[in-house]
């Protein structure tokens, strides 16, 4: 099995990005990287090449279910492994709620603490 090596982390709230970095990034061996909405993602997605996408379900300009449909279109990116963060995990859209490589929706707020843990669980139950 692949070892969970970079995470890219989409939101558009700064402090939510900068607590995921530092949640993620304490796991063993993991880089994360981060996109503050989902054009800088998928400019970002070809340079940091991420084994994981942790992608916040509304931002403006391309939220989650657009930037993971965009991301789908793309042979490199149409298995790309992808937890959503959301307030209404209801809200979201049935093309993202059964998408095949969907490992988890996490709910906010979610626990800081926790998060970590919980990503890598996803991680290796995949």
């Amino acid at each position: 099995m692949h070892h969970l090596e970079r995470i890219l982390v989409v939101d558009d709230q700064h402090s939510l990005r900068a607590v995921l970095a530092l949640a993620l990034g304490s796991l063993p061996g993991v880089t994360v990287h981060s996109a503050g909405d989902g054009e800088a993602a998928l400019a970002a997605i070809d340079s940091q090449a991420p084994d994981l996408l942790v992608l916040d379900a509304v931002m403006p300009v391309l939220d989650g279910p657009q930037t993971l449909a965009a991301l789908r279109r793309q042979p490199a990116t149409a298995e790309l492994p992808v937890v959503f963060l959301t307030a209404s995990a209801e809200a979201l859209p049935p093309a993202v709620t059964t998408d095949p490589h969907l490992l988890g929706i996490i709910p906010k707020p979610f626990d800081a603490m926790q998060i970590g843990r919980r990503i890598q669980q996803l991680w290796d139950a995949r």
